[in-house]
């Protein structure tokens, strides 16, 4: 019985392991909230739960850690900034950048689930590309948030998310296809754990399929 339960759960451990979804990136428009401390005037941020805000406060995008952002591109604080809960204007560093100063990459270390941003002052031409490695999963711009209810130079908190375990994605790429700017603000992500490595998921099953077995023959041994 025991070997007939350990095969059982090494079994159930395969189809686990083999299973994948179809690819598929949504987006998704929100009002967003404001900061962690009730901020309104640092521009919308994200209300997905779990997730990490990059909100460039300190004046940079970060180089080094999870999030790598790299190409054109400029940390500024003005009035074109990304409005933030209820339109209070947003007092706050921002990203920007315009056709011709060069595209934002972001690379993440591991896997992600979710990115989204403050897109603020929405024009046709603002393209988000969404990637697994090489691979490119969606590109989405302006005239796909405008098909959900956004207007022309409006704010909204945009959500890009994965529909499954196969639709993941670790590299964002940002672009202005047209004469217009590139604004943003607190983009935020949930990262994926790293997978726990197939042997060792199968040896934790192995050990508490022997677990149960030493337990059911010292409970037979006490009955006698």
């Amino acid at each position: 019985m025991f070997y007939k339960n350990a095969l059982g759960l090494l079994a159930s451990a395969a189809i686990l392991l083999a299973g994948t979804s179809a690819q598929a990136v949504t987006l998704s428009l929100s009002p967003g909230q404001a900061g962690p401390g009730g901020e309104t005037t640092q521009g919308l941020y994200s209300d997905t739960a779990g997730a990490t805000t990059i909100d460039f406060n300190s004046g940079v995008a970060p180089t080094t850690g999870f999030a790598v952002y790299s190409g054109g591109g400029t940390i500024t604080s003005d009035e074109f900034a990304p409005f933030g809960p209820g339109g209070a204007v947003n007092t706050s560093p921002y990203l920007t950048f315009f056709q011709g100063s060069g595209v934002v990459e972001i690379n993440f270390a591991t896997s992600i689930s979710y990115f989204g941003f403050d897109w603020g002052f929405i024009d046709g031409s603002n393209t988000v590309q969404i990637f697994n490695g090489s691979t490119l999963l969606a590109s989405f711009t302006g005239a796909d948030a405008f098909a959900l209810g956004a207007t022309f130079g409006s704010t909204a908190f945009a959500n890009f998310t994965s529909s499954g375990p196969g639709d993941t994605f670790n590299r964002i790429v940002l672009l202005e296809a047209a004469g217009g700017g590139f604004e943003s603000d607190n983009h935020a992500f949930v990262n994926i754990p790293e997978p726990m490595p197939p042997t060792t998921f199968l040896a934790l099953l192995l050990g508490v399929a022997l677990a149960v077995k030493l337990r059911s023959t010292k409970q037979v041994r006490k009955a006698f």
